[in-house]
């Protein structure tokens, strides 16, 4: 009872104490307060009520009776939304946080040794941290930590092998076990006198092999005939002595010799007659003709030409080999007058070797055709249009039996460029088979030599001269011959090889159908890659029959196959579309060996 009371004096305490402010705060014009204007009013049940319960907690909660500093703490709550509360928080600075490094951790960090940089262990946090940009850097691994930057250090033990050099690794051969070591052997090295000697050797050796009796000392060809002038227009001649009698040997002359058979050898573009000589010593040769219009090489040609020797066997025409005059020459001066009583006509009477012989038309009956010839065509070839123009024409007039086919079945030898060599001597099917080679396969055989492989006369600086290739503007000096003419960039650099080729005894196209064989390997190849039935399409409408009509009428090796292609034509092939062609009754006009002829015969009559 003594502690109600005691809490209801407190109470009423307060409320006269608050009465007073009141009063006061109301009077505002003095500022000390007054007495009261209104009587003090007792407190309400609930705030008495609320008061006492305040009380009651407050002396719950420890504090004792007679605790007089409780009164003045204590203050009535003010009414409405409480006011914030702001709490000043320490400005933050920019940049990286620092670190803040106790005693302890410095002297921890002061007694490690130092350790190379290794990648952070994996840590239980994945979010990803951001580098100095803001980016996020991104790790393989998900709650793995971003890998420092830069290259990480490489930490090389004893038991490492030191790091390999770049490039290839070299290849060590296998360590045989000492049962099968074999003792190898050193060469000792050699002093300066023994390598001066076996220089002198080497260079003795080189001199010998281009050494001959009617030149210079090799060092002083580019004096004596000089590439650009002596051999313009991408001409070059057989320098190495031992490959000339190799060449000369692979031509069979022996075995025609054997026959009773001597060769007259013609020979285009001898150059400074290094051939020549070696035609001129071979037993079996009877006569060379050498045509040559370069001063230079002419020079050394009149010096086999005085030898006593074999000087009555030379012959020099001091012209072209590429012109058609020059020809004309051996016939009407008398260099083909030995072999009259040899080559015959199909009625018994002699050859009669000159131009006149052109107004009449080839004699193909005669008996000179199905044996061997006694001539042999022999040309170095320049690596240019004109070899390419000039063996063309010569393989063309075998099937019209012009030039010196029309007196025998010629042989002919030719050095060539290997790139030439591959589109003469492809085989049906080939991706390099062209027209040329169509032709070249249908009217003649190809005579497998020792020199027949690709490589076989190789390196070029051993067996040619010059010894580097002439190409580029160099071909441009070639206009001697033909002004006008649509001269290539430049020769190749593919080397040189040795064909030999012979007329075929029995020919598949005869002089009555050489103008439709011409003119069908012509228009067809243009479309070479496609089908026999497109190109004869292309030829006119309608000509796709002439192709059923081979396959009625031709024998079976003529027959053909529409949807073949027209690089895998044969020569038999080749020569029944040619012989069905013409009997076909919607060919179109073809005069294009009217032509020819015609400008045969005014040349003729010119020379």
């Amino acid at each position: 009872m003594a502690a109600a009371a005691r809490q209801v004096a407190r109470a009423g305490l307060g409320f006269f104490s608050a009465g007073a402010q009141t009063t006061g705060r109301s009077a505002g014009s003095s500022q000390v307060a007054g007495p009261s204007r209104f009587p003090l009013q007792p407190p309400t049940c609930a705030a008495s009520f609320r008061q006492v319960s305040t009380r009651s907690k407050a002396s719950a909660s420890g504090k004792g009776e007679g605790d007089e500093g409780d009164l003045a703490d204590d203050k009535p709550k003010r009414r409405g939304r409480p006011p914030k509360v702001v709490v000043e928080e320490p400005v933050k600075k920019q940049g990286r946080p620092c670190k803040v490094v106790t005693e302890a951790v410095e002297a921890a960090v002061e007694e490690r040794e130092p350790q190379p940089r290794q990648r952070s262990a994996r840590t239980e946090d994945p979010v990803t941290r951001k580098s100095s940009g803001g980016r996020p850097r991104r790790s393989t691994l998900v709650g793995e930590a971003p890998a420092p930057r830069g290259r990480p250090r490489t930490v090389v033990t004893e038991a490492e092998k030191p790091v390999s050099k770049r490039g290839r690794p070299r290849k060590v051969p296998s360590t045989p076990t000492p049962s099968e070591a074999e003792p190898t052997f050193v060469r000792p090295r050699r002093s300066s006198q023994q390598m001066a000697t076996a220089n002198a050797l080497e260079s003795d050796l080189i001199a010998d092999t281009f050494s001959h009796p009617h030149l210079p000392d090799f060092t002083q060809w580019a004096t004596s005939f000089s590439p650009a002038r002596a051999f313009s227009g991408s001409r070059y001649i057989v320098a190495n002595k031992n490959t000339a009698k190799d060449l000369v040997a692979s031509l069979g002359l022996d075995r025609l010799a054997k026959k009773g058979i001597k060769t007259t050898v013609i020979e285009a573009y001898p150059g400074p007659g290094i051939l020549t000589r070696v035609l001129l010593n071979h037993p079996a040769v009877e006569k060379v003709i050498a045509m040559e219009d370069n001063k230079q090489h002419l020079a050394y040609l009149d010096i086999l030409k005085a030898d006593p020797t074999f000087g009555h066997k030379l012959a020099i025409i001091r012209s072209s080999g590429y012109l058609w005059p020059s020809y004309d020459h051996v016939l009407n001066d008398g260099h083909l007058d030995h072999l009259k009583d040899r080559i015959r006509t199909s009625t018994g009477e002699p050859a009669e070797f000159s131009t006149e012989v052109y107004k009449y038309p080839a004699d193909v009956n005669d008996p000179n055709w199905k044996s061997e010839s006694p001539i042999l065509f022999l040309a170095q070839l320049p690596s240019s249009v004109y070899g390419d123009q000039l063996f063309a024409q010569i393989i063309f007039a075998i099937a019209t039996r012009r030039w010196l086919f029309r007196f025998s079945r010629v042989r002919l030898a030719f050095t060539m460029n290997k790139n030439m060599l591959a589109r003469v001597a492809a085989p049906p099917g080939d991706y390099k088979y062209t027209r040329t080679s169509a032709v070249t396969n249908t009217l003649t055989n190809i005579i497998p030599t020792d020199f027949s492989s690709e490589d076989s006369l190789e390196p070029y600086s051993n067996h040619f001269y010059p010894f580097r290739q002439p190409v580029g503007a160099r071909l441009l000096k070639s206009y001697r011959v033909i002004p006008n003419a649509n001269i290539p960039a430049a020769a190749t650099k593919l080397g040189i090889g040795w064909l030999r080729l012979e007329p075929k005894e029995s020919l598949a196209i005869t002089p009555d159908t050489f103008e439709v064989f011409e003119y069908l390997t012509r228009m067809m190849f243009v479309l070479r890659s496609q089908s026999v039935e497109a190109a004869m399409k292309r030829i006119g409408p309608g000509a796709e029959n002439v192709i059923k009509m081979l396959n009625t009428r031709g024998t079976p090796e003529e027959r053909v196959d529409p949807a073949q292609t027209v690089t895998s034509l044969t020569g038999e092939q080749w020569a029944g579309l040619s012989r069905m062609f013409k009997l076909w009754p919607f060919k179109p006009d073809i005069l294009i060996e009217c032509g020819r002829a015609s400008t045969r015969q005014v040349t003729m009559n010119e020379g």
